[in-house]
Formats: C-alpha cells, sequence, structure tokens
C-alpha cells in the first residue's frame, strides 16, 4: 500500500512538472492541484511508514505538515484553475 501510495505520488508530481510548461494559466492551475495531491499522498504514505514502524515516530509532525501544505497547494490550484477557466 506504501509503495503505491508512492509511486502514485511519483507520478502527480511528473504532472505538476509538466504543467508548468503548458501555456494556458487553467493548466498551470490544474498542475498545482496535481502536485497538491502529490504532497498528500508522500505524507500520508510517510504516516503509513510511521504506523507500521518501518519509520521512526518523530516523522509523524512532518508528515501532518506535508499533508496541510499539500491541501493549501490544491486549494491555490483550485481558485486559480476556476478564475482561469470561466467562460468568457
Amino acid at each position: 500500500m506504501n509503495i503505491l501510495l508512492f509511486n502514485l505520488a511519483v507520478a502527480l508530481a511528473v504532472l505538476n512538472a509538466l504543467s508548468l510548461l503548458a501555456k494556458p494559466e487553467s493548466l498551470r492551475g490544474l498542475g498545482r492541484v496535481a502536485g497538491g495531491l502529490s504532497w498528500i499522498l508522500f505524507g500520508s504514505a510517510l504516516l503509513l511508514m510511521v504506523r507500521s514502524q518501518t519509520l521512526s515516530a518523530d516523522v509523524s509532525l512532518s508528515s501532518w505538515v506535508l499533508i496541510g501544505c499539500g491541501v493549501l497547494a490544491c486549494a491555490s490550484g483550485a481558485r486559480k484553475y476556476a478564475r482561469r477557466n470561466l467562460p468568457a
């Protein structure tokens, strides 16, 4: 399960990076959403590793910070996408 979350997070991070090459701002907004989801999945994978005692419990706080940053990035990207994708 951890490796699946990690691989999905990596795929979303790649989409985030590729979206920076797009000209339309709406696609960049969707890239931010993908990047935020990537951070959420990275944090969740770390939390699962802490729970299974693969990692030290010291990583828990950092994992929650990653998840919080991911939520913020998703919200920011959704807002940017909505603003740039309005019909004229």
